[in-house]
């Protein structure tokens, strides 16, 4: 509506929307009065099934379950909220204390195995041993009987490295900020421990090789021989299976079935044998991607560096090859942080390590063949509202359980009997009924071995 169409007071008095104080909203979105009189409209406003005039709904409704907001809220207020969603997952959270601003609020369980506890443990402790590593400040405050976290913490100063690369980083600001990132390594690498294991002396869950869920799986133990034997059962799993589940699965002959079981403990005891140990085990990352490096050039030197390293998770004490196959290092860059002698050495231990993580992959790292303690159960929330009815899953792995873990040994006859096979009666369920009789057969191995 043109200002000649408008009432003196009307035209005198109209304004254009500023959301400097409401950030995320656009003038485009909004109904605008001047004096009662209807200013501007969105071209379209949607109205789902079932929709509901705001002034029309019970001032204690609750209109959003993770806020709160109300109905009573949404009538007799003008509140706009500067914390904003910036990224979630699973049961945790990060918040934007404005957009773009200096600060940001995570929320997440305060569980000991939590992805976000074990990265706060690992980056207060980083900054204590190694100072001169650029991690971003954060302090935290647990919340009602310490079941859960608020953190605080700084936001990484820069780009993400990865998306400098995309934008055109020249191969020099490239290879400077390789050299300088290789610094950093160098000082996190000198904090040694006599055994692996997780920051803190907690145990230490693989994320090299047993790692079926990308947040680490099996236990390590605190040395080569003691990571190689919990990762067994899921490598004898891996060489067994290929001839199982074609037409050997239909095998009854012990004679058989045993001479297989000795071929795989010879083939197990090789990978062992050629597996590199005896350390030294070092403080390791390992999830050094380019994601999770930070990059700036608002120095004095106006040179690309490092700015923040993050998502500290997985990192624990490894041997020191470990942050080689974790990251992308392959080439110039481990030559940079890794010693002369170390260097050489790497040359002779891919090969071997790739054999048993392929291996253990396809045996303890399957669906079909392992599985975990807590996955059984889910719930899902109602609609969030009417108009987008998307429904939260919530897992019973996120409830603060007691979680067994990873489990290539179990009770498979706790899912279900069976009598023939049947494709088609097994295609929803977990484990078909070849998986079971591969199981079951697995189990007998594993309590013949416990008791030799």
């Amino acid at each position: 509506m043109e200002n000649t169409q408008l009432a003196r007071k009307v035209a005198r008095d109209k304004r254009e929307f500023d959301n400097t104080y409401h950030p995320g909203l656009d003038a485009a979105d909004l109904v605008h009065f001047v004096h009662d009189l209807k200013i501007s409209e969105p071209e379209s406003i949607p109205k789902a099934e079932g929709y509901e005039d705001p002034r029309d709904i019970d001032s204690e409704r609750v209109l959003c379950h993770n806020c709160g907001w109300t109905g009573g809220n949404e009538t007799s207020s003008y509140y706009t909220s500067r914390l904003k969603v910036m990224y979630a997952h699973r049961n945790s959270c990060i918040w934007e204390l404005s957009k773009g601003g200096p600060w940001l609020l995570k929320d997440y369980p305060n569980q000991p195995q939590s992805p976000c506890v074990k990265d706060y443990v690992a980056r207060q402790f980083v900054r204590e041993k190694a100072p001169s590593v650029p991690i971003p400040e954060s302090f935290k405050f647990d919340g009602v009987d310490n079941k859960f976290t608020f953190e605080m913490m700084a936001r990484a100063k820069g780009v993400r490295f990865s998306e400098a690369i995309d934008n055109g980083l020249s191969d020099q600001d490239n290879l400077d900020v390789n050299l300088d990132l290789a610094e950093h390594i160098k000082q996190w690498r000198k904090i040694t421990s006599p055994r692996m294991g997780g920051i803190n002396g907690t145990e230490l869950l693989d994320s090299l090789i047993g790692n079926c869920t990308g947040w680490g799986c099996i236990n390590t133990g605190a040395n080569e021989e003691d990571w190689l034997e919990n990762l067994t059962p899921g490598l004898k799993k891996g060489l067994l299976w290929p001839s199982f589940r074609h037409k050997e699965w239909r095998e009854k002959d012990e004679a058989v079935l045993e001479s297989w079981s000795k071929k795989a403990d010879e083939e197990i005891a090789e990978l062992k044998a050629n597996f590199p140990k005896g350390g030294p085990y070092v403080l390791t990352h390992c999830d050094l991607n380019a994601d999770n490096i930070f990059i700036s050039n608002d120095n004095k030197e106006n040179k690309w560096k490092v700015s923040a390293i993050i998502d500290w998770e997985l990192a624990g004490f490894y041997p020191w090859w470990v942050e080689v196959f974790r990251g992308d290092f392959w080439g110039v860059l481990s030559d940079t942080f890794l010693t002369e002698t170390e260097s050489e050495k790497l040359k002779n231990i891919r090969e071997p390590v790739e054999k048993v993580r392929q291996m253990w992959e396809y045996g303890g790292g399957i669906s079909s063949s392992s599985k975990h303690g807590l996955d059984a159960n889910n719930w899902f929330r109602k609609p969030f509202c009417a108009c987008y009815p998307h429904v939260g899953n919530l897992k019973e792995n996120m409830l603060g359980l007691d979680d067994q873990g990873h489990l290539d040994i179990f009770d498979v006859d706790s899912e279900v009997s069976d009598s023939e096979f049947d494709e088609e009666a097994d295609k929803d369920k977990h484990f078909d009924r070849r998986a079971r009789l591969f199981q079951r057969w697995i189990n007998k191995i594993s309590k013949k071995t416990a008791e030799e």
